[in-house]
């Protein structure tokens, strides 16, 4: 009788529904659960045991647990941008709370692995480090630019697992990713959040949710960190309000006489603004892009589908008001610009993937699972080597280029097949393949 394998998931927001409920109903899987609240509680222990599942509390207690612990936390907090907001010994005294917690629960049950978000946050980095103590390894899943993949990493970066696929047809995951980049090319097969995020019933939904969390924050400090919460809904709020009330700083098409560079925004916040470069902000990024301009180029600022309105924020209004800064709203498709774009700059945006099998050259700053993709390269920073590479792009720029990038596509398809499972782990959409997951799960533990 094969032996189950003991899964800690940590089951923040939807995946304390969703993802649990899946990673459960596999025979081969003995499933707990760590959470943060009492709504994520509520919801897994419908089909777990108490004794499986702990609740991780926000401790501000003095306790000190080894140097060496600390060394790694205070490493991580001192670029965390929220923890900033609080006072230095604050911080350090939570996050070791955190890791306490983590190192016990995970001990006293012989877990044998851990699945986890990407690796952005204080607390999943406390998760990481305690793990790592115990000797336990940490996957943390990410979406593929294919729609119904996943893969999975061992660390804050895409550097994807590899899984063992002793026959891979891969002229079928060759076909899966030509047809996806047609796909892309017309306008359709959009990401599985951008799905949801088109609806109206979840902008006004999300919208309400925003206002109210705020609001009950700000009135009753449910939160540790309510300083932190509300810059981080009011920011998704002014969004929202500047979408309606300012339209005028928008352009709706691109002028074709000069060099355009399409620098698309992040979500904010999220996971590859924390860990993935040295540039956590993202208006700065664009400032020094301005600054290093070629001669006769513009800079093609996108919102973030999700925050259309966030470059009417007070961070961006140099920018906005700069004559080489040209601003797309966020609901526009991407793609309809790309037959004016020289080059795309990004720190690991997946529109990247689109552009580049569009053949046309990016660059990122970030360390995305497609950094080392043909028609793609990866700069540290903004160097003497990324100034030559944009303006040898901009001269190079060719309106009547060809559209096609054959050898992405087939990099594109051997990444599938070597490190992919059939997985989607998305909000109200979470698919995953049994067997090809227990396969991932016993090839990397």
């Amino acid at each position: 009788m094969q032996c189950k394998i003991k899964v800690l998931l940590f089951a923040r927001a939807f995946l304390a529904s969703d993802m649990a409920l899946k990673l459960s109903e596999i025979d081969r899987i003995d499933l707990y659960c760590a959470v943060t609240n009492n709504a994520e509680y509520l919801k897994v222990i419908k089909f777990l045991p108490k004794d499986r599942v702990i609740k991780i509390v926000d401790d501000k207690n003095d306790i000190y647990i080894s140097k060496l612990v600390d060394d790694r936390l205070i490493q991580f907090l001192n670029k965390c941008r929220f923890f900033r907001l609080e006072r230095r010994e604050i911080g350090l005294n939570i996050s070791r709370n955190w890791y306490k917690q983590f190192n016990k629960f995970i001990i006293q049950n012989s877990i044998d692995a851990i699945i986890d978000e990407p690796l952005s946050t204080t607390i999943n980095y406390c998760l990481q480090i305690a793990a790592n103590d115990a000797g336990i390894k940490v996957f943390h899943f990410h979406s593929c630019w294919i729609p119904g993949y996943s893969f999975f990493s061992f660390n804050e970066h895409q550097d994807a697992l590899a899984i063992y696929r002793p026959k891979r047809n891969i002229q079928a995951y060759y076909d899966l990713v030509k047809a996806h980049s047609a796909n892309r090319q017309k306008g359709f097969s959009p990401p599985l959040y951008i799905e949801g995020i088109n609806r109206l019933t979840y902008k006004l939904k999300n919208t309400l949710n925003l206002i109210l969390g705020y609001i009950s924050r700000l009135c009753f400090k449910k939160e540790v960190f309510t300083e932190n919460f509300k810059e981080f809904i009011s920011y998704d709020l002014k969004c929202v309000l500047n979408s309606v009330l300012e339209k005028n700083r928008y352009s709706t098409k691109l002028k074709g006489e000069c060099s355009n560079i399409l620098f698309p925004l992040h979500y904010y916040p999220e996971a590859v603004l924390q860990t993935w470069s040295v540039y956590t902000r993202q208006h700065e990024l664009a400032e020094l892009l301005v600054d290093n301009l070629p001669k006769n180029a513009k800079l093609i600022i996108k919102e973030h589908p999700q925050q259309v309105g966030a470059t009417g924020l007070a961070e961006y209004y140099n920018l906005v008001n700069n004559k080489n800064v040209v601003i797309i709203k966020g609901s526009v498709p991407a793609l309809t610009l790309a037959k004016d774009i020289a080059c795309v700059v990004s720190i690991g945006s997946t529109l990247v993937m689109d552009y580049a099998s569009n053949n046309i050259p990016c660059a990122v700053f970030g360390k995305p699972h497609f950094r080392n993709a043909p028609g793609v390269t990866h700069f540290p920073l903004i160097n003497d080597d990324f100034k030559l590479w944009l303006n040898e792009k901009c001269n190079a720029f060719n309106k009547n280029k060809s559209v096609s990038n054959e050898n992405i596509i087939i990099w594109y398809a051997d990444f599938l097949s070597q490190h992919c499972i059939k997985a989607s782990i998305m909000p109200n959409k979470v698919e995953i393949d049994e067997d090809e997951f227990m396969n991932l799960m016993n090839d990397n533990i």
